[in-house]
């Protein structure tokens, strides 16, 4: 909304439309859109990753990627596979068939090694640092993530016993696997539901999963009942 307004100011001859959560609330809106787009009715499309999927626009010569540095300064493992992705998709909507494209993204870290391989259309070298990073600090595919997600009303009750838990899977570990302190998610309350999260890092096999439903079972008998947690392996997405 706000870069809509600059624009309008910057602009007042140009026409401008918005695409994101708001403006697609009907099942048809964001495809009225798009229409608009190509049959040049409109001169910018400003919206949300939705633009970056897969649209096929001719005519479009130029497209600017505002705030590539949060994508890639969240803190998720995945965060520089998201960014590459993303920026390289909606880069893809500039200079479509005989149309030549610019791209400009802004940036206060031009050497960004990701923003470097989106530029030189390198999956290979995206790919080399990438999986040298993830080697490194033994992410996926090198280990497995197992993460516990403790989700309550009552953010006090949800801190003891995410505590509790913590402690629990801490007991005879055995060199299976390194469990982390209990935190709160980088949006600590969806749905009027307080978060926390306790991140396991692991080769998960059989020995493994011995050992951690007997701990399971363990803290389920014990939890308070207003306490629900999901166990997942790997998540898509993971920002703490």
């Amino acid at each position: 909304q706000k870069v809509e307004e600059e624009l309008n100011m910057l602009y007042p001859g140009i026409s401008i439309l918005r695409m994101d959560a708001d403006t697609t609330i009907t099942k048809d809106k964001q495809q009225k859109i798009l229409d608009e787009l190509r049959n040049k009715n409109i001169n910018v499309l400003v919206g949300t990753q939705m633009i970056s999927k897969g649209h096929d626009i001719p005519n479009v010569t130029l497209v600017g990627i505002l705030g590539a540095d949060s994508m890639l300064s969240m803190n998720d493992y995945l965060a520089s596979e998201k960014a590459f992705s993303n920026i390289s998709q909606v880069s893809g909507r500039a200079g479509r068939k005989d149309k030549k494209g610019r791209v400009i993204i802004q940036t206060i870290d031009v050497d960004n090694k990701i923003l470097q391989a989106v530029k030189d259309h390198s999956y290979n070298d995206f790919y080399e640092n990438e999986i040298s990073f993830r080697k490194n600090f033994l992410y996926p595919p090198f280990q497995d993530l197992i993460i516990f997600e403790l989700i309550s009303n009552n953010q006090e009750e949800l801190k003891k016993e995410s505590n509790i838990l913590y402690n629990i899977l801490k007991e005879d570990i055995d060199n299976l696997y390194k469990v982390f302190s209990p935190k709160s998610p980088y949006i600590q309350k969806i749905n009027n539901k307080f978060r926390i999260y306790i991140v396991v890092k692991t080769i998960a096999n059989t020995k493994f999963y011995n050992n951690i439903y007997i701990k399971i079972n363990k803290f389920n008998k014990i939890k308070n009942k207003n306490i629900s947690f999901i166990i997942s392996k790997n998540p898509h997405s993971m920002i703490l």
